[in-house]
Parts: C-alpha cells; structure tokens; sequence
C-alpha cells in the first residue's frame, strides 16, 4: 500500500508542476503524505491547499487531524473549529473534535460532538467507536458495547472496534468474546502488537499459559519496545515459578517506560519471594507514587510493614486497600492479624467475619477466625 501512495505522490507532484496553483493536487498529495505517516508533509501541503482555497473545511479538518499525530493540540482544535464554522454539517469535523477534546480530557464536550456527527451522519462508524470509548471512560457499559456493535456493523473491517470491544468484553469478565474479538483484531491487523498483550491477558484468566506467552513473545517481537508486553510476560513467568526470567522482563518494562506502576509492584512480588525485602518494599512505594488507587500495593506493602514489625503502617496499609477496594476479602483477613498481633480482639474477629463473608471459601479467615490451640 506504500507504494501505492508513492506512486500517487509522484503523480500529484507533477500535477502541481504544471499547475501550481491547483488547490486540489496539494489537498490529494496531503492525504497521501498522511497515509504514509509524514505528518510534516501533510501539513505542508494542506497549508498551500488552504491558501490557494480558504473556504475549503475538509482541508481545515484533515490538517486538524494531521497536528493531532503530532500531539499539536491547539493548533488541531481551532482547525477543526474552522472546519465547522465553513461546513456546520461536516459530520467528520466533529467526529475529529470530539476525540480531541477526549485526549484533553473533557468528556462532556467530547460526546457533544460526537452525538453531532452521529445526527449529521448515522453512517459513520468511527463516531460511534469514539462515542463508546467516551462512554467506557465514564462507566456506561451498555451504552459503549452498543456503540461498539455499530460501529462493526457499519465498518466490518475496522480492527481498532474489534479490539475495543474486546476491551469492555474484558471489563465485563466476559473472556471468551473477548478473545474472539481480539482474534478478529489480529485477522484485521496483524501488526497489532497491543492485541497480543490483550489476548494474554485474557487467555491467563482462562488459564491457558501456553498460547498466554505464545502471544506475549508475538507482542515483543513486532514491537520490542512495547513495555507493557514485558509486564505482563513478566508476570507469566513469575506465575510459572522462574523467577530469574520474571524479574529480567519487569527491569526491561521500567527501562522502556519508568511510569507505569504495575512493573514495579510485581517486581515488588518477585523480590519478596527472593527475600529481598528491602527492594520489594522500594518496589511498592515507586508503585504507590505512580499510581496512588492501586490498591494490592498497598495490600503487599502492609504485608511487608507487617514483616518487618511496622504494625501501625501496616494496618495503615491495609486501611487504604480496604478503601479503594471493599471487596478484598484478603486485606481483611491481613488487617484482623495485625489487629490480633496487637491484642485488639474485637477488631480482628469483625476483620475476619467480614472476609468471610465476602469469600465463604478463604482458609486462613476461618483458620485465624478459630484462633490458637492452647495445650
């Protein structure tokens, strides 16, 4: 396809030697720098087109859309602006402005516009794979996967929908259609490394680690710099008990990207598992400070306290965990120990009947719950 769009740059470029002020050869000759990534070019050339012809909202739009690619936020917002000011009923324009201002955060403006291109175009399906993203993000489940669904039916080939149904099939604890959509991803765009990450994922919650690291080592090879692919192959090795390989995949995803909370956090595992404690208990800070809702560091982390005889921190730990995530049975099981280490009584058998009661099935909350054997 490449070369397709090379071929037709030369064709476009002769076409504005014989006629320089042909505003459409720089427009068409845009579009195909873009398809070819050279965002620089497209930009370029959309400025002749639009100078040649100042009323032209589609030139407005696609040089909105070429800035975005470089992350020029301004500058593609007052395009897309101008776009609509020239053509109010350019259904793409607020397509283009809609996930913009969802990059930028503002969701409520963001959905406007893509409720507007959806009324101005039923038909266009990238408005409703927007509009779902939008609405994932704020928590509306049924609305985002119907979003999804139009969107396939109106573009069958638009791997980028597959893979973000497959997401929310995830979120929904639905794997098995999750994975189905992303082999449909992968059928599409078979570059797409973040579509084998994802199929790991899913595929380990199905418990099959065979395919699960098949297709992480598919995700380091079209992409080695992708870090989450080292995490979460990492984490694979770990759960296969080779710990060495474990801990080389999570120093190479913190070296490829330092911010990502959860390459520290099972790095943190691992070293506990070493007896490196020391490490383990950086580990888990570095992950509080990058992602301060992550609620299992602070579990761990309270683990760690506890070890080494920090039994105000620790519950402290445990507190937090508990806030973000009321449903861990485990940090209550964690907490009604340390409340027990410290004579507290009350307050560890309330810890353990309330693990109990969110997991009948958790060992150690009914073995702590029946206390010690005195001879």
């Amino acid at each position: 396809m490449s070369g397709d769009y090379s071929n037709t740059i030369n064709a476009y470029t002769k076409a504005i030697e014989l006629d320089p002020k042909l505003a459409i050869a720089y427009f068409n000759r845009g579009y195909a720098f873009g398809k070819l990534g050279n965002s620089r070019k497209e930009i370029e050339d959309y400025n002749k087109a639009i100078e040649l012809d100042p009323k032209d909202a589609m030139a407005y739009n696609n040089r909105g859309a070429a800035f975005g690619e470089l992350n020029y936020d301004k500058q593609e917002i007052e395009d897309y602006n101008k776009a609509i000011e020239l053509d109010p009923k350019l259904a793409i324009a607020y397509n283009n402005r809609g996930a913009a201002f969802g990059r930028l955060g503002n969701s409520k403006q963001e959905i406007e516009d893509l409720n507007t291109a959806i009324e101005l175009d039923p038909k266009l399906a990238a408005a409703y794979k927007n509009r779902s993203v939008a609405l994932g993000r704020l928590g509306n489940s049924r609305q985002e996967m119907e979003d999804y669904n139009k969107a396939i039916e109106l573009d069958p080939k638009n791997a980028i929908a597959y893979f973000n149904r497959g997401y929310a099939f995830g979120k929904l604890g639905n794997s098995r259609q999750e994975i189905e959509d992303y082999n449909k991803a992968i059928e599409l765009d078979p570059k797409n490394a973040r579509a084998y990450v994802n199929r790991g994922l899913a595929l380990s919650r199905l418990g099959n680690s065979k395919q699960e690291m098949e297709d992480y080592n598919k995700a380091i090879e079209l992409d080695p710099k992708l870090a989450a692919a080292y995490v979460n192959r990492g984490a694979a090795f770990g759960r296969l008990g080779n710990s060495k390989q474990e801990i080389e995949d999570l120093n190479t995803a913190i070296e490829l990207d330092p911010k990502i909370a959860m390459a520290y956090f099972n790095r943190g595992v691992a070293l506990g598992r070493l007896g490196n404690h020391r490490q383990e208990m950086e580990d888990y800070n570095k992950a509080i400070e990058l992602d301060t809702k992550l609620a299992r560091a602070y579990l761990n982390r309270g683990v760690a306290f506890g070890r080494l005889g920090n039994s105000k921190q620790e519950i402290e730990d445990y507190n937090k965990a508990i806030e973000l995530d009321p449903k861990d049975a485990r940090a209550y099981v964690n907490r009604g120990a340390a409340f027990g280490r410290l004579g507290n009584s009350r307050q560890e058998m309330e810890d353990l009947n309330k693990a109990i009661k969110l997991d009948p099935k958790d060992a150690m909350a009914y073995n702590n719950r029946g206390g010690p054997i005195i001879n």
